[in-house]
């Protein structure tokens, strides 16, 4: 439970950063066309150094709440858990390409991506066969972003 609380508490603090800073702002207009942020004034390196240095940070919390979790620390404990993150993310309406998405529908895909993972593992459908699936999903949400587009 500790560890859902934290998530939900850096989900929320990472919403309000995204949503209601200027910080935010300025990565949704890098990530829809970084030239042009730049040519608005924005400083895309600064801005750029700054979210990979949050990013590794929260990576940083995930890896101690799943060492905490399985008390024990495995370097091979996350192996799929980019495959995991890359389908929420895009199930949850982030553009790969930039410039569209947002914190609260990625939580909705992390909801759906959790709700397949339990439906797979209670079918007893093995490591190769849910990754399978992973990418057939990721697959299929980009094909269907690419026709909205």
């Amino acid at each position: 439970p500790i560890v859902t609380i934290f998530m939900l508490a850096c989900g929320a603090l990472l919403w309000i950063v995204v949503t209601q800073t200027r910080f935010g702002r300025h990565l949704y207009a890098i990530g829809g066309n970084e030239e042009s942020a730049r040519l608005s004034g924005i400083r895309v390196k600064l801005n750029k150094i700054a979210a990979y240095a949050i990013c590794g940070l929260t990576c940083g919390l995930a890896g101690i709440c799943q060492t905490a979790r399985d008390h024990l620390g495995d370097p091979e404990a996350g192996f799929t858990f980019e495959l995991k993150a890359i389908a929420a993310v895009v199930i949850g309406g982030t553009s790969l390409m930039g410039g569209r998405g947002g914190v609260a529908l990625t939580f909705l895909g992390v909801l759906i991506i959790g709700y397949i993972e339990k439906i797979l593992s209670i079918n007893n459908v093995q490591e190769p066969g849910r990754l399978l699936i992973q990418g057939l999903i990721i697959v299929i949400a980009v094909i269907i972003q690419r026709r909205r587009a």
